[in-house]
């Protein structure tokens, strides 16, 4: 029997920490199979999800029903949500408007909004909100001065992987030691993250700024030289003692180099040729699993809408079992 692949999914709407879910193999269990058999199906044999149609004249199958439930998610999940990085951003400004005439609390809720924007990778708009609060905060001795410092490196520290490990990605980029390939071709955001970083440490001893001082160096092809001797590590601290080779990163030359979030993954035998295959997950509410076969030489290719996968949004974890006996692999995507 050729084995093949079934994804189902635990629905989960996270508030705070109130999780509830779903899960819809289990109301599979006692059902007459549908849309479930089709993605069952071998690769070869799969239609169109347009040309699938429902269990009756009555109502949808759970696999149409589970896509609009996911679609709903996917447009509703963030809204009005505190762990939405734009609802935090429209909260702080607001506050902001009211706390113009305490300065102290003033100064905080800029140095919250910059920090956001970088969590929300708008680099260029929490630098725009950082470098003039940094400047006050230097000419009044504020002892926001050093966290706004740190703050600032850690966001031309962001700049300089988006411009180099993102946009110049290769087989030694963000590997420590940082070296060879993997030392950035443009090196001046790099450079200004050791310079916010040096003045944090001269304001307090603070370990966070020791650490990425010596990772910006590197960065830049300037470690051990230019970190002051107090706060180096010897490069051979870097080296094993016993042997063991340095791994590379080989994802962009496999085809299986995708921009996600954290989520779950799956390597298994997924269509019963004898090789292994990959799925993986991204726990963003809009975010595609995506579904990799082996070609047998190396490379992977992307299958997702071929598997009938199309519109399957979020998943932290995944675990791969044949939950209901019947040969195939079946998918549990927990959310």
């Amino acid at each position: 029997m050729t084995r093949t692949i079934r994804a189902f999914a635990a629905l989960g709407v996270t508030v705070g920490f109130v999780v509830l879910a779903v899960p819809y193999f289990l109301m599979k269990l006692n059902q007459p199979e549908t849309i479930d058999a089709k993605v069952a199906a071998s690769l070869e044999e799969r239609r169109p999800l347009d040309e699938i149609s429902t269990e009756d004249n009555r109502s949808p199958d759970s696999h149409s029903r589970m896509l609009a439930v996911l679609e709903r998610l996917r447009e509703e999940a963030f809204q009005n949500s505190k762990y939405d990085g734009k609802g935090e951003l429209r909260r702080l400004r607001k506050k902001l408007s009211e706390k113009e005439k305490n300065k102290r609390l003033f100064v905080d809720i800029r140095l919250q909004i910059g920090r956001v924007l970088l969590q929300l990778g708008r680099t260029e708009e929490a630098l725009k909100e950082l470098l003039p609060l940094y400047e006050i905060a230097k000419s009044q001795a504020s002892p926001y001065a050093s966290p706004i410092s740190f703050l600032l490196g850690l966001t031309y520290l962001t700049v300089a992987e988006d411009q180099n490990c993102v946009s110049n990605h290769n087989s030694e980029s963000c590997l420590l030691p940082i070296r060879g390939s993997g030392i950035h071709t443009n090196k001046e955001p790099a450079q200004k993250a050791m310079m916010y970083f040096g003045e944090t440490l001269e304001m307090e001893e603070d370990v966070r700024a020791m650490w990425l001082l010596k990772i910006s160096a590197m960065a830049a092809g300037e470690y051990p030289r230019s970190v002051p001797t107090e706060y180096r590590i010897l490069p051979g601290a870097f080296e094993s003692q016993e042997p063991f080779p340095r791994f590379l990163d080989v994802a962009m030359g496999s085809g299986l180099d995708r921009m996600s979030l954290c989520g779950g993954s799956i390597v298994d035998d997924l269509n019963g040729d004898g090789l292994l295959d990959v799925m993986v997950s991204s726990w963003g509410p809009a975010d595609q699993l995506s579904l990799y076969m082996n070609d047998g030489h190396g490379k992977f290719q992307e299958t997702t809408e071929e598997a009938g996968l199309a519109g399957i949004y979020g998943g932290i974890n995944l675990n791969q079992a044949d939950y209901d006996n019947d040969g195939y692999v079946d998918v549990f995507i927990m959310r």
